[in-house]
């Protein structure tokens, strides 16, 4: 993923993402596997767990209401199989100004 996802800091936003095996493109096994994301400030401060959860082939993150506020963050997300570890995603995200 490679462009920046916006959102409105007072929106629930799910973000789902598919994942692939790099050799081949065909949907990676995720079976068995965890997932852990998190989001940091752009602007520097704690790293913050999200909510993430995975199925067979995707992966995905969950940012409730108010956690991240307005500013450029960065996503992470990681797959951990056994003792396999792999960033399945690493994108921007701008959360805008909501007004109430």
């Amino acid at each position: 993923m490679t462009a920046t996802v916006e959102h409105f800091e007072s929106d629930s936003v799910t973000i789902s993402i598919p994942v692939t095996d790099e050799a081949s493109g065909a949907p990676k096994d995720m079976a068995g596997g965890s997932v852990a994301a998190f989001a940091k400030s752009k602007e520097g401060g704690a790293t913050l767990p999200l909510t993430a959860g995975i199925s067979t082939t995707s992966v995905t993150v969950d940012i409730a209401p108010w956690l991240l506020t307005a500013g450029f963050w960065a996503i992470q997300a990681r797959v951990t199989i056994g003792s396999d570890v792999q960033t399945v995603a690493h994108f921007d995200l701008r959360s805008k100004n909501s007004l109430a």
